[in-house]
């Protein structure tokens, strides 16, 4: 794991107080907080596992709710803490929760915002390092097209936006994706409710119109969708 380069200087979007308790361990999740922020489910021997790469200068904790949830179904999850609080920085992280993870044989890495960049730059080296994708709220441009992938792709993301910009971003990038990406809509939804931030933060730029829990219910479902589908001859 590499180490924060410069501190907490660059933590712009604080998990709200209300993540610590989806941090402790309990009889349904053990929950382990170095080097990675980890799920295991206690009912089954998980073999499967999902990595999430945070959006740029969040606080990683703030995924916590989201991913324990998804443990809950049966999954190995896994928050990778970023130097600087930026996924680009570290894009083979990955390379390193795998090693530490013999016993996971299906592999599966979210990407939320600009992680979802960074997922596409560890494929990039390594082609065969994952076994699907998930993009959460998140998209590829010219200089870094990824049409070249075979692997199974969904792309989650909210139809409220807090860039007038963004929905001609999103449609423009299609293109430099593979033609078999599932894209899902969250109506509804927007940027900043991959994660549970505090909302002094985000206030400014929270545009959603359905609830923090209506949001992230939706994408715990099509996550463990997917998730499932890797199974799947």
């Amino acid at each position: 794991m590499i180490n924060n380069l410069f501190g907490d200087w660059a933590l712009k979007f604080r998990a709200h107080p209300q993540v610590q308790s989806a941090l402790i361990s309990d009889q349904a999740i053990q929950v382990n907080n170095a080097p990675w922020i980890s799920f295991y489910p206690h009912s089954t021997t998980a073999d499967t596992a999902l990595v999430l790469y945070p959006g740029a200068l969040t606080d990683p904790k703030a995924y916590a709710p989201i991913m324990r949830q998804i443990s809950e179904q049966g999954f190995v999850t896994i928050i990778a803490p970023m130097p600087s609080n930026m996924a680009i920085l570290a894009p083979t992280e990955l390379l390193d929760i795998k090693a530490a993870h013999p016993q996971i044989k299906v592999w599966a890495l979210a990407g939320h915002s600009i992680g979802g960049g960074a997922a596409l730059l560890l494929l990039k080296q390594h082609p065969d390092a994952i076994d699907g994708l998930m993009m959460w709220d998140s998209y590829t441009f010219s200089g870094s097209p990824a049409t070249h992938l075979t692997l199974p792709i969904t792309t989650l993301y909210g139809t409220s936006h807090h860039n007038p910009k963004r929905p001609q971003k999103f449609a423009d990038a299609k293109v430099f994706m593979p033609e078999h990406v599932n894209y899902i809509a969250i109506e509804g939804g927007d940027h900043f409710q991959f994660g549970h931030f505090n909302q002094e933060d985000i206030k400014a730029v929270n545009t959603a119109t359905i609830s923090y829990q209506q949001q992230q219910q939706q994408i715990i479902e099509q996550s463990v969708i997917f998730l499932r589908s890797l199974h799947t001859p």
